[in-house]
């Protein structure tokens, strides 16, 4: 775990009501609690962009999160409009606290959810949240565990700040957003304190004595998260669609739309589609990953130049160049246009670092090893 920490300010996560400008122009961040969407607001989305200057792919973010990129800055009333009225954004005061994880094909996880969402809108309170304040709703499988949870449910239990209680899921939503009140209490109103691991070790125990008066908490051993699921069937037919760079093209969300109504939009840059592994084939024809064989799965990479102004390489279109002729079974690769490393995976892998060429990333896959990173000094550029 962190150290506590202050930050200097506010976190920066964006949304409708703050938008973050970048290189290729406004970031906005769609947040759908517990992943939770329809296919028809995932062909909204990627029209709006496009109408009004945008790229028209959608992002999915390590944190489950939709993101639209380069938006005009300002952005312009009708596309506020336009993107309210998807009904995605049922509360500006809100907008930037809905961050919920939960494990997909888990319906228990779901229903507990979005009961928490709705408390949450409910409550002016909670609003406050910042926008890196993270929970988490598992299911027997407790995927979502490995993310950097402030909070977590799973089956007859809370975790939170190292200690546990029983909870069953009836008491559950409730329980979570008391844990956002007495957070945002031992706070103190202070901005640079995003998180539970940010609190000094006395407004952590301060935190634990305000839920203690309603959770039968005590102290946990550190369990270790299980690994994230990789695309494929999961269970009879449920299906875990893999996304290539955590990208969703207009035409691979309308086939997705021709196949099911709603998906889950997971951490680990894939969308669920419940009952979907009967569709595998007709998601495979557009690009998507469904199994766990391909390179594409264990391949990411930050936006890169020209769509992020830090950004010195083309990350993406690297990438992709690459794509057909990675090996099968290479190391996880992360590349990134700048120092900074966005978006690099929580597990072991490569960093290549400002490649010159798509040839730096072929390099790594041949030759690296989890904790390396290219181009490195007389290695390959």
């Amino acid at each position: 775990m962190r150290g506590p920490m202050t930050r200097g300010g506010a976190d920066r996560c964006p949304g409708l009501s703050r938008p973050f400008v970048s290189g290729d122009g406004a970031i906005v961040r769609v947040r759908v609690p517990g992943g939770a969407v329809t296919t028809a607001a995932l062909a909204t989305l990627s029209r709006i962009a496009a109408r009004h200057g945008g790229d028209p792919d959608l992002s999915v973010t390590s944190r489950g999160a939709l993101q639209l990129r380069g938006l005009p800055d300002p952005l312009p009333a009708p596309l506020v409009d336009e993107l309210v009225a998807t009904g995605l954004f049922p509360s500006a005061a809100h907008e930037l606290a809905r961050n919920v994880l939960a494990d997909p094909f888990d319906p228990v996880a779901a229903e507990v959810a979005a009961a928490y969402d709705a408390l949450l809108l409910d409550d002016p309170l909670l609003g406050g949240l910042p926008g890196r304040f993270l929970v988490g709703v598992a299911g027997p499988a407790g995927w979502v565990l490995g993310a950097p949870l402030d909070v977590a449910w799973l089956p007859d239990e809370i975790r939170v700040a190292g200690h546990r209680a029983p909870c069953s899921a009836d008491r559950a939503p409730a329980a979570l957003a008391a844990t956002g009140q007495a957070f945002l209490h031992v706070r103190a109103g202070d901005p640079g304190i995003w998180t539970v691991a940010d609190l000094t070790a006395d407004a952590r125990a301060e935190l634990l004595r305000l839920l203690s008066e309603e959770l039968d908490l005590e102290p946990m051993a550190a369990v270790p998260a299980p690994s994230p699921p990789s695309p494929g069937v999961h269970g009879a037919d449920d299906l875990l669609v893999g996304l290539p760079l955590g990208l969703l093209t207009p035409e691979q969300v309308r086939v997705l739309a021709s196949v099911t109504e709603q998906v889950r939009v997971t951490p680990w840059r894939s969308v669920a589609l419940t009952g979907g592994a009967r569709y595998a084939d007709q998601l495979a024809s557009v690009g998507l990953l469904v199994d766990a064989t391909s390179a594409a799965t264990r391949v990411t990479a930050c936006p890169g130049a020209p769509s992020c102004h830090r950004g010195r390489t083309p990350t993406v279109p690297f990438v992709r160049e690459v794509l057909p002729r990675l090996v099968a079974d290479g190391p996880r690769i992360h590349v990134v246009g700048c120092g900074r490393g966005c978006g690099r995976p929580a597990q072991d892998h490569v960093l290549v670092l400002e490649p010159e060429g798509p040839g730096a990333v072929l390099a790594a896959d041949r030759t690296g090893r989890a904790g390396t990173a290219y181009p490195q000094e007389g290695g390959p550029r």
